[in-house]
């Protein structure tokens, strides 16, 4: 009973077939196209979804809110089962009979621009470079962090593998989070030099930084 359980909670994990994943949004991108009413945001409900998942799907929300592009939010159980990186969110973009699939909000923010659809119109090239700047800065010392206090942190990794496997079957809650676990340790043995103190004194870093860009204004670059 427990192996037909895991044989369905696979087989309804799968990515539709009709739905065509690149990673080369620009690449894929002809001419300017118009943004369709049909985006799904597909995501972890909040009890499986752990600090990185959502991050990213904050910053997903964020730039529908900023752009006012149109999308549909979608929380499913097994969205890490239907993303086709094992990660949550995933954003499905269908163009006709074509669809895209967006793992990471960067390709997205890239296919968007090139669509003259985006937020960046408004920017000089200065102000682009600097953007990407402090992009590439939250990416690397901010997200990282997250991973390490979810996945490396002996403080939270028990209560991370618990709440990953909330809500599925047995024995699926112990061994997803383990198989999870394992690959993303497996990529990352260098975060075991780290300690909690010293990823809070990086964040700090960042977050001095920024404050600093930002200085007494409500965003970094004013509109109008």
């Amino acid at each position: 009973q427990n192996l037909k359980r895991l044989f369905l909670f696979t087989m309804a994990s799968s990515v539709p077939p009709s739905i065509s994943i690149t990673h080369h949004v620009v690449e894929a991108s002809a001419g300017r196209l118009q943004w369709p009413s049909n985006a799904e945001l597909y995501y972890l409900p909040p009890e499986r979804e752990l600090l990185p998942d959502k991050a990213r799907r904050l910053m997903f929300q964020a730039f529908f809110h900023y752009t006012g592009l149109s999308y549909t939010e979608c929380p499913a159980l097994n969205a890490d089962y239907m993303s086709p990186i094992g990660d949550s969110p995933f954003l499905v973009v269908k163009f006709g009979p074509k669809s895209l699939v967006f793992t990471e909000l960067f390709k997205l923010v890239q296919f968007v621009e090139s669509q003259n659809l985006g937020l960046g119109k408004d920017l000089d090239k200065q102000e682009k470079v600097e953007c990407e700047a402090f992009i590439s800065l939250v990416k690397m010392k901010l997200f990282k962090s997250l991973e390490y206090k979810t996945w490396i942190s002996p403080t939270t990794l028990k209560e991370s593998l618990r709440q990953y496997g909330h809500g599925l079957p047995w024995p699926l809650r112990h061994v997803v989070p383990y198989i999870h676990y394992i690959k993303y340790i497996w990529g990352h043995w260098e975060k075991y030099l780290l300690t909690d103190e010293s990823v809070m004194e990086e964040v700090a870093a960042v977050f001095k930084a920024l404050s600093l860009r930002l200085g007494t204004n409500e965003s970094f670059y004013q509109s109008g």
